[in-house]
């Protein structure tokens, strides 16, 4: 009976455990959604905040996970080493063309995540970076903050999205960055509805949002070009602006010459790519 009772107290600290932890990350979710910052880019004003680089960060030590089972997973790290799949958010832009040649030449790939308010000016780019092979992904209509929007609200900003999708690549994206990584369970249910796979994060923020300057943005890869492929792999954030075109065309080659592979998100999470589009409702 003693041991029985050793054995339930356990359990039920581990369950306290968790939802402290659970509670821990809406927190500082809550912290960051209350610091936002503004910042300009070429093509559309896209809103930014400022990451906490801390290791001990709570979603971070929780990397990949499934809030319950009603929700998608969220991912925030690769799942197998020698890999970096490199995100660019905010898109399609003026910078995205570049991009895409800079993957191009090296023989690797990207995943964008895509907001649909650029879609009329730039949407036209999207096709040539999915014939290439580049993981297309959402990133909402207008870059709306999930734990800020009510159920009605994140429907109408993907489904808004994913006819514009179906429109420019007859598919679907079943990838999605939430705005500002912030997520609640609430909008993994709707995600899940949906018919997405996964929401992603990120584990390696360039802070390419708070500088114009390209060699800043390439400074922010250091950490990187001194590891080593064999035991580490990354899933770095950037944006669809021009100095981080710039820098890209440095990074890339260094990080290839270094024997990383540059993979899509899909690759990196090792999930089938036969998942990453919807294409039974066109």
């Amino acid at each position: 009976m003693f041991v029985y009772l050793i054995k339930v107290n356990r359990n039920v600290k581990s369950e306290l455990d968790e939802l402290k932890t659970h509670y821990e990350m809406l927190q500082i979710e809550l912290k960051q959604t209350q610091s936002l910052k503004v910042i300009e880019s070429n093509h559309v004003n896209v809103t930014s905040i400022p990451r906490l680089y801390k290791k001990e960060r709570i979603h971070n030590r929780r990397k990949n996970y499934q809030t319950q089972q009603d929700s998608i997973r969220v991912f925030s790290s690769c799942t197998k080493n020698g890999v970096i799949a490199i995100t660019i958010d905010d898109g399609p832009g003026v910078s995205t063309s570049r991009i895409l040649d800079v993957f191009k030449k090296y023989n690797s790939k990207a995943t964008f995540f895509f907001v649909g308010v650029n879609f009329e000016k730039y949407g036209n780019i999207i096709k040539p970076a999915f014939d290439e092979g580049h993981l297309i992904a959402s990133h909402t209509w207008s870059h709306i903050d999930f734990s800020e929007s009510t159920d009605d609200k994140i429907k109408e900003e993907i489904g808004k999205n994913n006819n514009g999708f179906r429109n420019l690549i007859r598919a679907v994206p079943r990838y999605i960055r939430p705005p500002y990584g912030t997520f609640t369970h609430n909008a993994g249910r709707i995600l899940k509805e949906m018919g997405f796979e996964a929401a992603v994060r990120w584990d390696y923020d360039t802070r390419d949002w708070d500088t114009n300057q390209s060699s800043n943005v390439v400074s922010s890869f250091q950490r990187i070009f001194d590891s080593k492929p064999e035991n580490s792999s990354f899933l770095v954030l950037m944006h669809d602006m021009e100095h981080s075109a710039e820098a890209l065309s440095l990074i890339v080659p260094k990080l290839v010459e270094k024997g990383y592979k540059l993979v899509r998100v899909d690759e990196c999470l090792g999930i089938p790519e036969s998942r990453a589009y919807k294409y039974e409702e066109l």
